[in-house]
């Protein structure tokens, strides 16, 4: 039972230490290790005397403390956590919610209460923070808790399936990712640092599989975990909680190295009190290793997979260009150039989808879909992708597939390709009667599909063009030409 183990371990260790920073108002709150493990066994406590049990329940929440307190807490009392990115219109959540079987939804906005309600007739909404307010009037002690607890007999194996995440996968179809305790707990000895770390910064939305193992490494190790609720606080809280260490997708960091060379207020923080800032999602550019470097800031990048519960390979040593080497974890070998992957931290499999599982899964190996080279001296470098997936700036993942069967409801659209360039997600589209009004009415049905959309995922631009999409002799469009076509351009 490794994460009610670790869980008696860390209140035995560090009851009176912080693990949580948080920003109210222009107040620093701290929330210590004691005080969250009882929450979430508050909240284990209650789902179980509730009957709630092998049931799955979405987490639709913002980064925050109440996440934590909902993540492990679900997992304690032995049901499923589905994190789910709380920006994504009604339709795209009551569509995850349908595909992930979702029981329950926990989630604090008088907003989300709204939609879980529009979206989520059959379904449990609930207000997290009421939940935990009259749990903690109980009088019993967390001691007490986690042995009533380990007396249900429902505390879930280390095996089995602990959490899902949603991953647009190798197929560019979004796929709930089976993920378990061995899962995630399996690269924890494969901690890089080995300087105290006093401050964590998390950014990263908390539904990404990069920001839940980091997140839990950290907090294993003492390290505070200061919460930046929403990327458009980044500044704010960077300056307010002066971290030694931060994590970022790379659009954020090119926003920071920006103000950096302009010589703002965070330039001269960043000098004396952060040591590393992790970019994570996609790969890192040349130039902000030199901007940062000017002010003695390591920047670090690894290769990883939400099927592989993250990072892939390791932060040390890095080498410019390389995504570095595999981590001693997991076994690998490239197949043909392709990335495979073998080890404790690889994926159950895709949820109610053997089909799909069958494609990457294969005698034990993980078939990533992207393909490297190998230096003499371990290090990858990625040299292509099989999988069409788009990965934008800001780290998040976009299925092309997913818009284009979107788009061709559209009666009008005979045949289309979704792409991105510079990171704006853009449409080439065929027309069968192409003239002015269809274009208009065409145009007009993009703009109402992207209105269901968060932002990163509307198609921004679209182009009609004069001629079918040369295709393959099984009729399916060569969608390499076109990247072909815009590389040139």
């Amino acid at each position: 039972m490794i994460l009610i183990e670790n869980l008696k371990k860390w209140k035995k260790e560090r009851e009176w230490e912080n693990a949580f920073y948080l920003r109210k108002g222009e107040e620093r709150v701290s929330v210590t290790y004691g005080q969250w493990i009882s929450d979430l066994c508050c909240l284990a406590c209650r789902l179980m005397e509730r009957g709630i049990q092998n049931k799955n329940i979405a987490i639709v929440l913002p980064n925050c403390y109440e996440w934590f307190v909902a993540f492990y807490g679900i997992i304690l009392s032995g049901n499923v956590a589905v994190p789910v990115n709380r920006e994504l219109g009604n339709v795209e959540l009551e569509r995850i919610f349908d595909q992930m079987n979702i029981h329950t939804i926990f989630t604090n906005s008088a907003g989300m209460m709204e939609t879980g309600e529009i979206v989520c007739q059959e379904r449990h909404v609930e207000n997290l923070s009421k939940w935990l307010s009259e749990e903690r009037k109980g009088l019993r002690k967390t001691e007490e808790r986690i042995e009533w607890l380990e007396d249900q007999g429902r505390i879930p194996e280390d095996d089995a399936t602990a959490f899902m995440l949603l991953s647009s996968g190798t197929s560019g179809i979004s796929k709930g990712v089976m993920l378990s305790l061995n899962n995630l707990f399996s690269m924890h000895g494969d901690f890089p640092w080995k300087e105290k770390l006093n401050i964590f910064l998390v950014s990263l939305p908390l539904h990404h599989v990069a920001a839940v193992q980091l997140t839990l490494m950290f907090l294993a190790r003492g390290t505070i975990l200061a919460i930046c609720e929403s990327a458009k606080y980044l500044i704010r809280d960077l300056l307010f909680f002066r971290p030694q260490i931060m994590s970022v997708v790379p659009l954020q960091l090119d926003f920071i190295a920006g103000r950096v060379q302009k010589g703002r207020e965070e330039a001269e923080i960043l000098r004396e009190h952060t040591k590393y800032i992790l970019s994570l999602g996609a790969p890192l550019m040349d130039e902000h290793e030199e901007v940062f470097s000017k002010i003695n800031v390591a920047v670090l990048n690894t290769y990883g997979l939400t099927e592989v519960t993250g990072a892939i390979t390791e932060w040390f040593p890095h080498r410019k260009g390389s995504i570095g080497r595999v981590s001693r974890v997991n076994a690998y070998k490239l197949e043909m150039g392709e990335i495979a992957i073998k080890g404790p931290s690889v994926m159950k499999g895709y949820y109610r989808n053997d089909k799909e599982t069958a494609k990457i899964l294969r005698n034990g190996w993980l078939y990533t879909g992207d393909i490297a080279r190998e230096d003499e001296e371990g290090f990858l470098y990625l040299t292509g992708r099989k999988k069409n997936t788009i990965i934008l700036s800001n780290g998040e993942n976009v299925s092309p597939e997913e818009l284009e069967q979107r788009a061709v409801r559209c009666p009008l659209i005979t045949e289309i390709i979704i792409f991105a360039r510079d990171s704006v997600i853009q449409a080439e589209i065929y027309l069968k009667e192409d003239d002015q009004k269809n274009r208009e009415i065409v145009e007009a049905y993009i703009a109402e599909m992207n209105e269901t959309m968060p932002l990163y995922r509307q198609i921004r631009r679209v182009f009609f063009r004069k001629t079918p999409f040369e295709k393959t002799g099984s009729g399916k469009i060569k969608r390499f030409l076109l990247e072909q076509e815009n590389e040139k351009d």
